[in-house]
């Protein structure tokens, strides 16, 4: 299955479409096919040169499949398919599948004129809002109202047994992509809706720039309808300000580390090529990314939580690699968010933990891919300056309890800095984070139990904030502390009005308190992930156990190598942040003032760089669009 090196047996296609699917409802995963046919449909009627999109859905174990996801298949013809039976499930082929069949499906599953569809259909308002496009792509004409039927072919692999989401990858690309040696591969998940020119839009990048191995497109939560629902809010513009700074922040510094498995393509040239022109495909990118089917430590584990950041690294660091990763900021795809905190906790668990080992894995290993690489120099030094970025990024993380204490010792601060160390509010404040550092480490607690917890210390945290605002503080602290999120939140509304970025993309009224939930949003779940960073597990859609093992769930506490480096993590964690307040609320601390001056520091440093880049990416993008 997973042998890549024998050459294509079938004239190549141009572009796969990888769609994978675990226990999603089927008005899911019709939201996504018939967005994804809609966008192939719009970008091959618009491309000059012939092409042939094979789509493969492969289903992560035929008893995890819903009732109704089997009723779309059905709807769709694909178990009448051409059948083959491989060494772990089994495949439904139409060669030549007419999206009319989708449309329809679709026309009658998410019309708005449709009295069957709930008032909080969710997928309905995915969908719909997946046939946006920007101004000028929508000035070309609809592509959906034109009789244009596109070369589409679908593959449904049902797997006997669930393995994961990176055995379903090594299907795709061990298997599938080997077949047909595509020249573009797509990878979507399930409840994911690429918007209408988004495929368009890439394939554009793709084509011009033939150094670009890898392509990120926008994906952002689905819109909430009540702005005072402060977790679907909190996502929903967390994913915007992720996508209009954060991203274009590590575009700007060499080195755009994660390629959301939500929505991305790979160029095939890419994730094969070898170590050397004269080598073949066994020391590839891709046999590399297949390693995560091994046995793992628990620290590569983690990594490979986040297989698309692994995948993204492996192409950069090839020793011949010319290829680079890019960022499609006008590729929009709108996706599912989190309905309950304990399932955002479990998402943010794994993203955490993953990219905080990935970005350590980068920075340990950066001298190493500065000796063997043969790449261009220019293309190395851009790799190397990205290194000061991760270990800013990873400081404020690692060190975010510190950065909250130091921020309510000074808005507590009166007449002296040492009249704040002892205030019951900061205190009180440091037993909030006790509270959940000793609640999310115990493994007996459910999610639920966790996710109230998390609620609770959240909630003081927040008064405690108002308080000493209210209460203690000097004018010229608040003032300075004001001016952090209130520079956030300018450039944030600058870089979303200059972008060419559809409406419902663009968060309105959430802007003006995400800056001041954020920091406590953050340090739960931060700290909930260092607490649990032996849980394997995927954290969404009832995967809280690691897939294969059922022994490894959150119940048992993992293997006992897991145990112990969860073990170590949070002592060395807490070892570090204790050690920081300490020095800090030391009287005669000779590092006082240096502590405090480096958080203020690395704090206004992470705004402004990202701010500036954000901006920077808007203008150029608009640009180009006139």
């Amino acid at each position: 299955m997973l042998d890549i090196t024998d050459p294509p047996e079938h004239p190549a296609v141009q572009t796969a479409y990888c769609l994978t699917v675990y226990n999603e409802p089927g008005r899911a995963i019709l939201a996504s096919l018939a967005s994804l046919a809609n966008a192939i449909s719009y970008q091959q009627q618009r491309d000059p040169t012939p092409q042939e999109a094979f789509v493969t859905i492969i289903a992560d174990g035929s008893e995890k499949i819903s009732a109704s996801a089997m009723q779309l298949f059905t709807a769709m013809g694909l178990l009448k398919s051409r059948q083959q039976i491989l060494n772990s499930g089994t495949a439904y082929t139409n060669s030549s599948f007419d999206h009319r069949i989708l449309s329809e499906l679709a026309r009658h599953a998410y019309s708005s004129s449709n009295t069957d569809v709930a008032p909080n259909d969710h997928w309905h308002d995915i969908y719909q809002q997946s046939l946006q496009r920007d101004h000028k792509s929508a000035c070309e004409g609809d592509a959906t109202q034109t009789e244009f039927r596109p070369s589409l072919s679908i593959t449904l692999f049902i797997k006997d047994v669930n393995k994961g989401k990176p055995d379903s990858h090594a299907w795709f690309f061990g298997h599938f992509c080997n077949l047909i040696h595509p020249k573009h591969c797509f990878q979507l998940d399930a409840g994911t809706a690429p918007h209408q020119d988004a495929l368009h839009v890439m394939h554009i990048m793709l084509e011009a720039n033939p150094t670009l191995g890898a392509l990120a497109s926008r994906v952002q939560t689905l819109r909430p309808r009540n702005h005072y629902n402060l977790l679907l809010t909190w996502q929903y513009t967390d994913f915007f300000v992720q996508k209009i700074l954060d991203w274009p922040a590590e575009v700007r510094s060499g080195y755009l580390t994660v390629i959301p498995g939500q929505f991305c393509a790979f160029r095939w040239d890419a994730i094969t090529y070898g170590e050397a022109n004269s080598e073949q495909h066994p020391t590839s990118a891709l046999s590399q990314y297949f390693r995560g089917l091994g046995p793992l430590s628990p620290m590569e584990a983690t990594m490979f939580l986040a297989e698309d950041r692994i995948l993204g690294f492996e192409i950069i660091s090839r020793r011949n690699s010319q290829y680079t990763i890019g960022y499609a900021i006008k590729a929009e795809a709108t996706t599912d968010p989190c309905y309950r905190l304990s399932e955002l906790m479990g998402q943010r668990r794994r993203w955490i933990n993953s990219s905080f080992a990935c970005n350590l894995h980068t920075i340990r290993n950066a001298g190493a891919y500065f000796r063997n690489c043969r790449a261009r120099a220019t293309r190395r030094h851009e790799t190397i300056a990205a290194i000061p970025w991760l270990a800013i990024t990873g400081l404020i993380q690692w060190f975010m309890p510190t950065q909250m204490c130091i921020l309510y010792i000074s808005l507590a601060a009166r007449a002296t800095p040492a009249d704040a160390l002892y205030s019951p509010l900061v205190l009180t404040f440091i037993l909030t984070v006790a509270a959940q550092v000793i609640g999310f480490s115990r493994s007996q607690f459910s999610k639920l139990t966790m996710s109230r917890i998390a609620a609770f210390t959240g909630i003081l945290q927040i008064m405690l904030f108002i308080t000493c605002i209210i209460r203690f503080s000097i004018e010229q602290q608040t003032a300075a502390i004001a001016l952090l999120p209130l520079s956030w939140i300018v450039f944030i509304y600058t870089s979303a009005t200059i972008a060419p970025t559809t409406t419902s993309a663009r968060p309105s009224k959430s802007l003006l308190y995400y800056p001041f939930l954020t920091p406590f949003f953050m340090l739960a779940l931060t700290t909930y992930a260092i607490c649990n960073c032996n849980d394997l597990s995927w954290g969404t859609k009832g995967l809280t156990q690691t897939t294969g093992s059922p022994s490894k769930s959150m119940t048992t506490g993992g293997t006992r190598q897991e145990r112990l480096f969860r073990t170590r993590t949070i002592s060395f964690w807490l070892a570090c942040n204790i050690g920081a307040v300490g020095l800090f609320m030391y009287p005669t601390s000779p590092l006082k003032q240096a502590i405090g001056v480096t958080s203020y520091l690395l704090i206004w440093i992470y705004t402004v760089f990202k701010g500036v880049s954000g901006l920077a990416m808007a203008i150029e993008t608009r640009t180009a669009s006139l």
